[in-house]
């Protein structure tokens, strides 16, 4: 995927002797984790050449040929952030802004930014078990093959150029009570307010009369920037 007389050699096999190609999905993945104070130029390159060159190179290829599909996998970490991945963050958005771009030109491309899948995959096979309960703590959940099937169908059906945004899909994160000691580390941001979950439909905790109000429901009677500003923050 790093090297693009490589990949066109391949590419040129596969015309040879395979039926056309009516679709590309661009998986490919290095992780590297480091520190942002750590990172250096080899560091960020081994993370950043196998999406970033390899998506350049295929789209290089498939540039202005009609495809049924151009999928981009990404990850939920370039969403939420992720410390030691800020060069894998990095990556991966750039296939967000890659497909972007192949979408005002006219062809087929969408992103999915996944996390991990249970029995399978990176985390599975690579992370300890307690590695994957830090995962978890710090909001991540897994879904199963049949949910990454699903949201995989729904890039591939979106793909093709038509009006309106550039779709992305996200999945990944877990729902949160908004009273949990050991929130997710997203759960300030007002972007995942809507994974935020409160203990009954009145909104006020079990056994106490303190009152949980939607940040939706308490922005409807803010009077002022600076009472907006304090919600957002979450204080």
């Amino acid at each position: 995927m790093t090297k693009r007389d490589s990949l066109r050699s391949v590419h040129e096999q596969i015309k040879k002797a395979l039926p056309p190609i009516i679709g590309v999905c661009q998986g490919a993945m290095v992780l590297h984790d480091t520190l942002f104070l750590d990172l250096t130029i080899e560091r960020m390159e081994k993370v950043l050449k196998p999406k970033v060159d390899g998506a350049i190179y295929l789209d290089e290829i498939f540039f202005r040929q009609p495809l049924d599909f151009f999928v981009f996998l990404s990850s939920m970490a370039a969403i939420t952030g992720n410390p030691g991945q800020s060069a894998y963050g990095a990556a991966n958005m750039f296939l967000a802004g890659l497909a972007s771009q192949r979408r005002r030109r006219g062809v087929a491309a969408s992103t999915a930014h996944i996390g991990a899948i249970v029995g399978n995959g990176y985390v599975t096979r690579e992370l300890s078990l307690s590695q994957q309960v830090q995962l978890q703590k710090v909001g991540h959940t897994w879904m199963s093959e049949q949910d990454f099937f699903q949201i995989f169908a729904e890039a591939v059906i979106s793909s093709p150029p038509r009006p309106g945004p550039n779709p992305e899909y996200f999945t990944g994160l877990r729902m949160f009570y908004a009273d949990e000691d050991e929130k997710p580390h997203y759960a300030k941001s007002p972007v995942f307010s809507h994974l935020t979950l409160h203990r009954n439909v009145a909104g006020i905790l079990s056994g106490g009369s303190t009152a949980i109000v939607s940040v939706k429901a308490q922005l409807s009677k803010a009077t002022s920037a600076d009472e907006v500003y304090r919600i957002l923050k979450g204080k």
